[in-house]
């Protein structure tokens, strides 16, 4: 499980870091970026015993800020698609696109409202 680890000291180094989570498991991986850093532990349940000993555990005259690390949410790409057929609706372009992925949203928009070209 991957461990996010913020506040952490400028004095702090990784193998100090990674020996405060290897009391509560196997750490396969440590890393400190900055002020915040990453502990990658072999356990789920070892992770959360680690997370919940050292949340706000003070290292060197600061409190730690450990939880379990969330991956960032997926870009959105919006699409310009041009030449529609006067009749298509945003059901049928919906449909077509979601033969490739999720559409989070359809709009049709009629009139000059798109790109234009440089020409």
């Amino acid at each position: 499980m991957k461990i996010f680890v913020g506040n952490i000291p400028s004095e702090s180094t990784v193998e100090e870091l990674k020996a405060l989570f290897e009391y509560y498991g196997a750490v396969r991986e440590c890393d400190i970026i900055r002020h915040y850093g990453f502990v990658h532990m072999e356990g789920a349940e070892e992770a959360a015993q680690a997370i919940a000993a050292l949340h706000q555990y003070e290292l060197h005259g600061q409190k730690l800020n450990v939880a379990e690390s969330r991956p960032r949410p997926a870009a959105v790409t919006k699409v310009y698609v041009g030449n529609l057929a006067p009749g298509c609706s945003n059901q049928e372009l919906r449909a077509r696109f979601e033969e490739y992925g999720r559409v989070q949203e359809c709009d049709i928009v009629k009139g000059e409202a798109g790109p234009r070209s440089r020409h």
